[in-house]
């Protein structure tokens, strides 16, 4: 690695940032008592915690929904009283 140059860009060198990245999205949200999760229900919850620390919620949000297909609305034709004629 050059570290030097990173060194003069103050990018983070040492391994602490990610340890305490960790930390705060991992254990703090998986790891409470009591609770177990499957491989695929920690992803998800992992997923929905770094976009919250990551401050983007309302735009995920946003093309979250604009994804999804807009629903389909059949109206049924309206049948209103029909012209019979009744006996006197």
């Amino acid at each position: 690695m050059r570290y030097h140059l990173y060194k003069r860009q103050r990018f983070p060198l040492g391994s602490g940032i990610t340890e305490a990245a960790c930390k705060i999205v991992f254990t703090q949200r998986l790891k409470r008592s009591g609770m177990s999760w499957t491989i695929a229900g920690g992803q998800v919850i992992l997923d929905l915690r770094v976009i919250k620390l990551s401050r983007v919620w309302q735009e995920v949000h946003r093309r979250y929904l604009a994804s999804k297909p807009m629903p389909v609305v059949h109206l049924e034709t309206a049948k209103g009283p029909q012209n019979k004629q009744l006996a006197a």
